[in-house]
């Protein structure tokens, strides 16, 4: 089966740190994990992945791809997002 795919939409006046925090806290909420289960399928900290979640801590690309798998979801961004 394929990952299934989220759209990052923009979380008003906030970064697109935490515009991705915000969707992979809702897909993660949505799946019924917690961060510490979360934490433990990616390999790092429960504390980091609430930083990450809350965007308190930008996503480092390598980091961002083990969340993605874990919760085997294919992150989208728009080009506007990213690049504003």
């Amino acid at each position: 089966m394929d990952a299934k795919q989220v759209l990052v939409e923009r979380v008003e006046d906030r970064s697109v740190e935490d515009s991705i925090g915000f969707a992979v806290s809702r897909e993660r909420e949505s799946q019924g994990l917690t961060t510490t289960q979360l934490a433990k399928k990616v390999g790092i900290s429960q504390a980091q992945i609430s930083r990450l979640e809350n965007g308190k801590q930008g996503f480092r690309s390598g980091t961002l791809e083990r969340v993605a798998k874990a919760l085997d979801i294919q992150l989208l961004v728009p080009y506007g997002l990213a690049t504003s």
